[in-house]
């Protein structure tokens, strides 16, 4: 550890590094898309699964409410395949391994 590191600065004064920002952004995506599956995954289920197991309707021999979720898995599915190939942004980690290089680590 450097012995003369200054910490009195102004946060403001930071450069902030791009890749961060991108982070920051497919973050909020992913934890969006989560959120939404979790949340339509739960309406299916007792929408559909609630009651006498004897009610239940049948499609191509499952529950209705498994049908169901599988059918939106496969959609989300999709969905994030494309979300991670048209939408999220290759970053490149060059530069920090070059600066852990410079420093010898």
């Amino acid at each position: 550890m450097r012995k003369n590191q200054d910490y009195d600065y102004d946060i403001r004064n930071i450069e902030v590094d791009k890749r961060f920002v991108i982070a920051k952004k497919e973050m909020l995506i992913t934890f969006i898309v989560q959120l939404c599956y979790t949340f339509l995954m739960l309406i299916v289920a007792y929408a559909t699964g609630k009651g006498d197991p004897k009610n239940y309707s049948f499609i191509m021999g499952m529950p209705a409410w498994w049908f169901y979720a599988l059918l939106i898995t496969a959609l989300f599915l999709i969905l994030i395949y494309y979300i991670i190939t048209k939408v999220f942004v290759p970053v490149s980690v060059e530069p920090w391994i070059e600066q852990e290089q410079e420093r010898g680590e």
